[in-house]
């Protein structure tokens, strides 16, 4: 691939060729030639104030990018091309039976690494979108760039980002969510519904659960406060018994919360929950399989409270339900041992096929779902919800404790406070209290008036 004028060819696209002292232009080879599309963003980037360093490191994410078109079947080069490199940089091109049909030999990285590759493979397909579409190039070049535009598109039609995708409907890994902004840019939730589980039907809820398995998971989501994913990605070992004879729960990061395991040599190991899992017991965390797969669960980013460790600890809103918690524990414990599967996950099925494995995502909301029934709760209402259990936590703590937002905060792991402050909008039977509370201490101080007087 050779380009004669450069200087015409610069031109078209408004960058002027000027000398920036003491800089060099970072290129990418492809197939023995300099990709001309790399080229000129590479010198975009250079008149932005990017240093060469900088450049550099995002070409090598784009030139990822070049070798995973370059080493898979073309019938993905379509809508399937952006998605398919996704998984690869998240999971690594080596399978679990250690063959690569790739031949990339890629490794799973550190997620943030991921993150960064997708972030720069988004900047240069905005920049590529905007500038490359009247140039006539090498036939490889108008190929390759023909895949990524398909693709491109077919995830905007679908009001997705590139990287960010929904796990649901298009069965990608992430999922990007959008906040409404106000007319100074500045996120904004007061359009959002306020709902939290009826605090009157709390305890019919706990009452018509008939196995320990599910008397502690719906304490763990009322009193607990966390989400259903994180429920199903709790391993065995992360509950233990605090000092104040309350159970101790921690949340790990399934991907790079820190773990330490004997290996079956015996010699201790440490490294991440990814490298556990696989190593120990063959297995991908399962928030990495395939939105298909049964045993699927993903994960929210949570505010933790060990970055280092990548973890977080569950905060008993009532402390008696955490002591209750561990009682059950320790029973659920002996009442599974004996037909508990090889894995590391807490809570299992305990009947039908999948009797031993861990618990499916869909089986534990179809269970709630049932038992909203029982205490004739109609799950069609929006106060009628899984995740409204978790509601009903944030409801507990701000409007009947009446903590501090902050606190409140770092007790759910909000990232942001706008998310913890939906549920400061006081209930109706909340301000009635208050207004009733007032109300005698007017009537008290007339009566003091009186006897003054």
């Amino acid at each position: 691939m050779k380009v004669k004028n450069k200087r015409k060819f610069f031109d078209m696209f408004d960058i002027p060729l000027i000398q920036i002292p003491g800089a060099t232009t970072p290129v990418l080879i492809i197939n023995g030639e300099i990709s001309i599309f790399a080229l000129l963003y590479a010198r975009y980037l250079q008149q932005l104030g990017y240093a060469s360093g900088t450049i550099s490191k995002k070409l090598e994410s784009v030139g990822r990018l070049w070798d995973f078109y370059l080493s898979t079947p073309t019938h993905i080069h379509n809508k399937n091309f952006l998605k398919s490199f996704c998984e690869a940089r998240i999971n690594g091109t080596t399978q679990l039976n250690g063959s690569d049909p790739t031949k990339l030999n890629w490794v799973a990285p550190q997620y943030d690494t991921a993150i960064r590759d997708f972030r720069h493979v988004s900047d240069y397909m905005e920049f590529a979108a905007a500038n490359f579409d009247t140039v006539s190039l090498n036939p490889l070049e108008k190929a390759y760039q023909g895949s990524v535009e398909y693709a491109r598109q077919h995830e905007r039609k679908k009001k997705t980002s590139l990287l960010y995708c929904n796990t649901v409907k298009n069965k990608f890994v992430y999922k990007r969510q959008d906040e409404r902004r106000d007319r100074f840019g500045q996120a904004s939730r007061k359009n959002i519904t306020y709902k939290h589980f009826p605090p009157q039907k709390v305890a019919d809820f706990i009452k018509v659960q008939n196995t320990t398995r599910d008397k502690m998971i719906v304490l763990l989501l009322f009193f607990g406060g966390i989400r259903i994913s994180e429920v199903l990605h709790i391993f065995i070992f992360d509950i233990t018994k605090d000092k104040d004879n309350t159970a101790k729960i921690t949340l790990v990061n399934p991907l790079e919360g820190k773990q330490q395991w004997n290996d079956n040599n015996g010699v201790r190991k440490k490294g991440t929950r990814r490298n556990y899992l696989s190593e120990k017991y063959g297995l991908l965390p399962r928030n990495l399989l395939s939105p298909n797969d049964g045993l699927y669960v993903g994960w929210k980013g949570m505010s933790e409270d060990d970055s280092s460790r990548r973890t977080s600890y569950v905060k008993w809103i009532i402390p008696e339900f955490g002591e209750m918690f561990l009682k059950l524990y320790k029973q659920y414990i002996k009442e599974t041992a004996s037909y508990r599967q090889n894995h590391p996950y807490c809570f299992i099925a305990q009947n039908g096929k999948t009797k031993g494995q861990p618990l499916r995502m869909t089986s534990l909301i179809n269970h709630l779902l049932n038992k909203f029934e029982k205490i004739d709760l109609n799950f069609l209402d929006s106060s009628v919800h899984p995740h409204t259990m978790r509601h009903y936590y944030g409801y507990y703590a701000a409007n009947v404790l009446k903590l501090p937002s902050e606190t409140v905060k770092e007790m759910m792991h909000h990232e942001s406070i706008s998310s913890t402050e939906i549920y400061f909008q006081l209930a109706q039977e909340t301000i009635r209290e208050e207004l009733e509370r007032g109300y005698k201490k007017i009537a008290i101080s007339q009566e003091l008036k009186s006897c003054i007087h």
